[in-house]
């Protein structure tokens, strides 16, 4: 072990030894680097949201689609930053998303350039890189500023009683 730190090196927040490929509910969110606000602004307690803040939003409602594992059970685009709670129902291999052919296309026309074979299953790492890699390629075509901040935040929820306080917190964001 060296005595010194690497001063580059961004520690994770991930919980170590924990598998984000099994199913469960995941809370994650995602901010815009320096907090800009690029996806729109609150008025009067309401949430506009600009044409970056729509490509967010239309990403986040088609997930079900590029991916057969997973579902999104709340989500709010906020002005900096985006709230979701990401459902994992069933382990996939990504061999198995090789064989569906159309998410990994997708992946490359993206220019993407990961090889999923060194990779065992989906994990919410991959989804989030995925998500935000897709994004990003959409608002850059009309704002080359835009950029997402290198990592996101999750929590991992537990039980009942906390998927429900997250759902009102995600539902209550723009008022607060």
């Amino acid at each position: 072990m060296s005595l010194f730190k690497n001063k580059y090196r961004i520690e994770s927040f991930r919980l170590p030894f924990y598998d984000y490929s099994v199913p469960g509910y995941y809370f994650i969110t995602i901010c815009t680097k320096s907090r800009v606000f690029y996806f729109g602004n609150i008025m009067d307690g309401k949430l506009i949201l600009s044409r970056e803040g729509l490509i967010v939003k239309r990403n986040l409602q088609i997930f079900k689609k590029n991916f057969s594992n997973i579902d999104l059970d709340a989500f709010i685009v906020m002005p900096n930053h985006v709230h979701m709670i990401l459902i994992i129902e069933k382990q996939i291999s990504c061999g198995a998303l090789i064989n569906q052919g159309s998410t990994q296309r997708k992946a490359y026309k993206l220019r993407i350039i990961n090889n999923p074979m060194l990779l065992p299953v989906i994990s919410l790492g991959y989804i989030m890189r995925l998500f935000k890699a897709k994004s990003s390629f959409l608002i850059r075509k009309k704002n080359k500023n835009f950029c997402w901040q290198t990592l996101y935040h999750e929590h991992i929820v537990r039980n009942e009683s906390e998927l429900n306080r997250i759902r009102e917190y995600i539902q209550n964001n723009p008022k607060n």
